[in-house]
């Protein structure tokens, strides 16, 4: 997992990172550094359709011990 200066997840070396806490998925907001990847768009574009919650905020790893689910996507594994 990759952070930015200021000690923000941003993604990995080749996916984008989600999790998900309370039936909300989080990921990172691009501005923060990272890869505006080709399956993180199209998981976006799902989560609007089927109306499921999604917020894009900046986080540090600690976040991660207390998800209900962490998951990765990438155009080389899709959704892992």
């Amino acid at each position: 997992l990759l952070c930015n200066a200021q000690g923000f997840l941003t993604e990995g070396t080749t996916f984008n990172l989600f999790y998900i806490k309370r039936g909300i998925v989080v990921t990172s907001p691009l501005p923060l550094g990272m890869l505006d990847g080709i399956t993180r768009k199209l998981l976006i574009e799902y989560l609007s359709e089927q109306n499921i919650p999604f917020i894009e905020t900046s986080f540090k790893k600690e976040k991660l011990y207390s998800a209900d689910e962490v998951f990765i996507t990438s155009s080389l594994k899709e959704v892992y």
